[in-house]
Parts: structure tokens; C-alpha cells; sequence
């Protein structure tokens, strides 16, 4: 396992500044958007209670979740391209990315729901279910495979290897979490609660910490590639 992490730091390294460029055309504009819509929350009272109105709500949703499943899509088509020695094409990645946009988004939804419901009895088996499905994220992307099909493939592959996975992933996420709330604490506690530089502030926070999730992805195509390497079909 210590192998992949290597792996992961060497290819964020070499290839980080290359995926941050492509992914610009989609970090910029999900960033600029959650910071308006977070600052907008910040300024409303009402929301201090827990409440949020619903143009709130579906602002914060629909342009957020289009973009953002484009742009991990994207990513990790890059992340592909990149590891087989190929030189990307903007044209045709982002063709691609959005082309199996549904189908990325079906099966973050299913992982959800599979997750969820394996959580209900004990926590510890919905990990376990995130575990097994998570390499949904990778094939979705990639694949021309139906969504089921997906499902399926990943629960297969990942037999004996769910625990692995699911503590990789949350160990490479512990970064950009821990950026994206410390940098959001020091905006609440130093500017106001909204105005242009509070906006600003807000959209470079999520832009770091969407650059900062790439390792995650990474370390996801990674493990997916040892398995392969090992037998594991």
C-alpha cells in the first residue's frame, strides 16, 4: 500500500500543475458560484437556525453538482490519459467527460443510497459498502459500461480489498478537508459576513481544495491499476 501512496505523491507532483490547467475551465466557475451561494448564506439570519431558503437550495445544487460531475469526470479521464503515456486532447476530453456525466452521477447516487442503507444497523458496513463501490468512481468516467453493470464489477474486484480502499481514499481526503475548514473559519472569524473580498475569499478557499482532492482520484485510478496488474478481474 505504501507503493501507491508513493505513486500518488509522484504523479500529483509531476502532473498536478497540468490537471489544475485543464480543470480550470470547471474550478473556476464551481469555485466563484459556492462562494456567492455560501456567502449569501452567511449574510441571511434565518440561516443560523439550520434553515435554507429554496432558491438557496437549488443554486447551491444544480449548477454545483452539473459542473462538479463534469469536472471529475474530466479529471479523471486526465488521470487516465496521463498514465498511458498519452497526450491529451481538450476537445475530446471534455466530450467524454460529459457524455458519461449521467452515468457518473447514477452511480454517486446508487453509492449513496447503498452506503446509507448499509449504515442504518452499524456504521462500520456502510464504510464497508463505500469501500467495495468506490471504484464506480473510476469506471464511470472511463468505461462504456451501463451503470448496473458498473455496480456490479466493482463489488467483484474489490472482494478482500474494500478496507484498503475506503482508508486510502479518507487518508488522501483528510488534506483538502482540513484546508477547505480552516481557511473558511479564518474568512468567517477575519471578514465580514459578505461583501466582494469575503466572495473572493470564499471561491479561492473551495478552488484550493478542489486542487487538493486530486490525490484522492489519483490514489482510486492507482489502486484500481494494481489489482489489474495482480489478477484481480
Amino acid at each position: 500500500m505504501g507503493a501507491i501512496h508513493e505513486d500518488v505523491l509522484y504523479f500529483f507532483r509531476t502532473r498536478g500543475l497540468s490537471l489544475l490547467v485543464y480543470g480550470l475551465p470547471a474550478i473556476v466557475p464551481i469555485s466563484i458560484w459556492q462562494g456567492y451561494v455560501n456567502g449569501q448564506r452567511a449574510s441571511l439570519p434565518a440561516l443560523h437556525s439550520g434553515g435554507m431558503p429554496p432558491q438557496l437550495s437549488a443554486g447551491v445544487m444544480l449548477p454545483s453538482l452539473v459542473a462538479g460531475l463534469i469536472y471529475t469526470g474530466l479529471m479523471m479521464i486526465l488521470i487516465d490519459t496521463y498514465s498511458r503515456g498519452l497526450q491529451p486532447n481538450l476537445r475530446s476530453l471534455w466530450a467524454q467527460a460529459i457524455h458519461r456525466g449521467p452515468y457518473l452521477f447514477a452511480v454517486q447516487v446508487l453509492l449513496g443510497i447503498a452506503s446509507f442503507l448499509a449504515a442504518i444497523p452499524l456504521i462500520i458496513p456502510g464504510f464497508y459498502v463505500a469501500g467495495r463501490l468506490l471504484d464506480v468512481q473510476v469506471q464511470a468516467p472511463l468505461s462504456e459500461a451501463g451503470v448496473w453493470a458498473m455496480m456490479r464489477q466493482s463489488w467483484r474486484e474489490t472482494q478482500g480489498y474494500g478496507w484498503s480502499l475506503i482508508g486510502g481514499y479518507a487518508l488522501w481526503l483528510l488534506l483538502p478537508l482540513s484546508v477547505g475548514i480552516l481557511l473558511q473559519a479564518l474568512i468567517s472569524h477575519l471578514l465580514p459576513a459578505h461583501g466582494p473580498l469575503t466572495w473572493a475569499m470564499l471561491s479561492l478557499s473551495y478552488a484550493l481544495s478542489m486542487f487538493l482532492d486530486l490525490p484522492s482520484w489519483v490514489f482510486l485510478y492507482r489502486h484500481r491499476q494494481l489489482r489489474a496488474a495482480q489478477g484481480v478481474r
